[in-house]
């Protein structure tokens, strides 16, 4: 695959709908072509760099890195996609105010249907944060490291068994041996034989304080004071101080009473030293009453902001959110029976905020030894996750269900051409006969129907060619109020309010009367035995995420459809803009009545919002763009008839729907020739010269290598003057067309391709 066909492919998937969702994804993301030149970057990537595709195309990605691991980032750049597989790598990204901020960047290959490589997707995720925390980590540990090498006393750990698995320096220092000498060497082999039983006794208590005549590696008997206590793991934690001088003189003095004095004192230092630098918050508690009777204030202030004396009069259990009662109370049976495992809840802090905690406790002689640890920022990071994986696999059944639509629409509404075309042609001269006419017009009406459907599928799936106008809503809310009135019944009291100077707002306007529409008959529905519905506008400025978890910041027009009916189960809130999913009775709805509103709405760059309590109603608010300009003028619709005679030139692949075009044109006082693919056009304007063609008349979609939209271009090079109508079932290339030419949507009926023949004559300046 050459680097051009790569990159075409990689700007073909920026132009998937999935890309709405990358665009507005909080993280930078970009789409690369297989040789890895940028084609693609979303918002959040020009927000914090400030970089579009075109600025690196020009200079290069070389200024936006750290010029300390640039190289680096370029060698395993160049590894992953020599590997052709996803990758993985930490590098300092440069804002756009010139700082550097680390990102983990995820790159992914994107494959076509064949299974080659189109190119390469990557998201950066800002994990400054993170690493700050795994430097200050770092240093707590390297301090307990340099606190472990540099202590006087020794320091020792044993595993299970009593075999030393970790000595300091000190610990070398006292007994003589070297470091690996002492590594997995039995405690018992350094202690003097008649003190063997005395520390067998010692090691099945938890904690033990005591003295130990030790034998170096020298000879020398020494004597070590030695405390000691219990891991949770099974190993065991010991501090040992040489205090053979003392003892000597303790003997020669007899002070037995000083010796204890001094263990005592120099033991509860160690300990309180521990117990107050600990940023986990540790608890002894009462296990009759539930009260603290020690804590380590430090910590329990800083995480939940109580005081110590506030503390020891107040049972833990009351801080406990009241979602987690059940599950602590059941820990805490669990706890009480000997089964020591870990758990989570929230405690309420003082201020009135709740904290997630991590406990590990443990039951001893009528006391409950707890250490709990904030874990606030782990559960956040979860539940972000959780909430991106939901959304990423929304977007991924949109995607589905969008193609799926777009080709079905493209195929369908051909069909609906024919039938329709041909309804409209028959019921022109089906004269006098009454039942043809009413069959015909039922068949019409079918037609319609299927267009209408089509139309829902692809509002839900966002891929309707929309015609935004600038409105404003309090004149059309005007226009619009008979026929909400008359839609409701007797039984349903309507209320408009709407602010007196409404923004100006910008979406096609037959696609708002529908979603309005459709959104009143659901909420007469939703009143069987009658109620009220309340339609009301608003200008409001929305701050962002406000309207939803990817919702922009600005001013929007805020609209409001509100019941008093039965209320949407919680279960439910979710599913109802699902496309075909629906609570009415068979036949009382197809279920894309709600999919096409929320399809419409973000099309037209809103968001909607369902708010619903049982028994009570439910409310939708849609929330639009406010357009910066006046609104437009209102069209004086064309008559049907009046343009001159034309000989139309029809460039379609389908024959079927071909024939019936003529057909309609024919009866629109046209002649018509008729050609299967946009190369045979070109030919046919350049021999008409017996016959020039007045209008050109080419769907978009067409077999070849030249479709509807590059003839039109073609055709404009050569004869600028020449009118043009592009036609179309369904084209994502139609999407792009713009204001270029003139797009008609098919099926459509005689008057609609009256009016859009001379619309295209109008803008080519050759209305007759």
């Amino acid at each position: 695959m050459t680097a051009s066909r790569g990159a075409e492919d990689a700007r073909s998937k920026a132009d998937l709908p999935f890309s709405e969702v990358a665009e507005n994804l909080p993280v930078p993301c970009w789409i690369s072509d297989p040789e890895g030149q940028i084609v693609w970057v979303n918002r959040a990537w020009l927000d914090y760099t400030g970089w579009s595709v075109e600025k690196i195309r020009a200079e290069g990605l070389k200024p936006l890195h750290d010029p300390k691991v640039y190289g680096d980032v370029v060698r395993r750049w160049m590894a992953v996609r020599a590997a052709g597989e996803p990758g993985e790598m930490t590098f300092p990204l440069r804002s756009r105010d010139g700082t550097l901020r680390q990102f983990h960047t995820r790159v992914t290959p994107l494959r076509d249907s064949h299974g080659l490589l189109t190119g390469w997707f990557g998201a950066n995720t800002d994990v400054s944060g993170q690493i700050d925390a795994e430097v200050r980590l770092k240093s707590s540990q390297e301090q307990w490291r340099e606190l472990f090498e540099r202590a006087g006393d020794a320091i020792f750990v044993t595993d299970a068994e009593g075999r030393l698995v970790e000595v300091n320096p000190a610990a070398c220092l006292i007994t003589g041996y070297a470091r690996d000498e002492l590594i997995g060497r039995p405690v018992f082999s350094l202690i003097v034989d008649e003190d063997h039983a005395r520390l067998r006794d010692a090691r099945a208590q938890d904690e033990s304080d005591s003295d130990w005549r030790v034998r170096r590696k020298d000879g020398e008997l020494i004597h070590l004071e030695i405390s000691s206590r219990r891991l949770s793991d099974g190993r065991r934690l010991g501090l040992a101080r040489d205090v053979s001088a003392r003892r000597r003189a303790e003997e020669a003095m007899g002070a037995e009473a000083l010796r204890h004095r001094v263990r005592a004192v120099e033991a509860e230092r160690h300990l309180s030293r521990f117990w107050d630098v600990s940023r986990d918050m540790f608890a002894v508690v009462g296990e009759d009453d539930g009260k603290s009777r020690l804590v380590n204030a430090a910590a329990w202030e800083a995480t939940l902001g109580y005081s110590e004396a506030e503390l020891l009069e107040t049972r833990l259990f009351t801080l406990v959110h009241p979602d987690d009662f059940e599950r602590t109370r059941a820990m805490r049976r669990a706890n009480l029976e000997g089964n020591y495992a870990g758990f989570e809840n929230r405690l309420r802090a003082k201020d009135g905020r709740y904290v997630w905690v991590s406990w590990n406790v443990v039951r001893d002689a009528g006391l409950i030894y707890c250490s709990a640890r904030d874990i606030s920022a782990d559960v956040a990071a979860r539940a972000e996750l959780e909430r991106a994986r939901e959304r990423l696999a929304h977007a991924r059944r949109m995607e589905t269900i969008g193609q799926l639509t777009g080709g079905v629409a493209h195929d369908f509404n051909n069909l609906l051409m024919v039938v329709g075309g041909h309804a409209d042609l028959l019921l022109a001269r089906a004269g006098a006969d009454s039942r043809a006419a009413r069959s015909l017009e039922a068949i019409a009406t079918a037609a319609r129907r299927g267009q209408d459907l089509t139309r829902r599928l692809l509002a839900f799936s966002r891929r309707q060619r929309l015609r935004p106008t600038p409105i404003a809503l309090g004149e059309r809310f005007t226009q619009l109020q008979p026929l909400l009135a008359s839609s409701m019944g007797a039984s349903v009291e309507l209320r408009v309010d709407c602010q007196i100077d409404l923004w100006t707002v910008e979406v096609d306007v037959g696609e708002l009367d529908s979603a309005l529409v459709n959104l009143a008959v659901n909420a007469r529905d939703a009143m069987p035995d009658g109620g009220a519905l309340s339609i009301s506008a608003r200008n409001v400025t929305l701050a962002a995420g406000e309207a939803g978890d990817d919702a922009p910041a600005g001013e929007f027009v805020e609209l409001a459809v509100a019941d008093s009916g039965q209320g949407i189960p919680p279960d439910l809130l979710d599913r109802v803009v699902e496309p075909y999913f629906t609570t009415k009775e068979v036949n009382r709805g197809a279920g894309l009545g709600l999919s096409q509103v929320d399809g419409f709405i973000l099309q037209s760059g809103g968001r909607m919002r369902i708010e619903s309590t049982l028994g009570r109603g439910t409310t939708f608010r849609l929330w639009l763009p406010r357009f910066a300009g006046a609104p437009a003028e209102a069209e004086v619709p064309r008559p049907i008839r009046g343009a001159r005679r034309l000989h139309v030139l029809i460039a379609e692949d389908n024959p079927d729907v071909a024939d019936v075009t003529a057909r309609l044109l024919e009866e629109l006082g046209h002649s018509v020739a008729c050609v299967g693919s946009a190369a045979a056009a070109l030919a046919a304007l350049e021999e008409s010269a017996d016959r020039p063609v007045d209008f050109l008349l080419s769907d978009i979609v067409m077999a070849g290598e030249l479709n509807g939209l590059g003839l039109a271009r073609r055709v404009r090079e050569t004869r600028p003057e020449l009118p043009i109508l592009l036609v179309t079932g369904y084209s994502r290339e139609a999407e792009a067309i713009g204001d270029e030419f003139p797009v008609a949507s098919k099926p459509c009926q005689l008057a609609e391709l009256s009016r859009a023949i001379q619309d295209a004559l109008a803008t080519a300046g050759s209305v007759g």
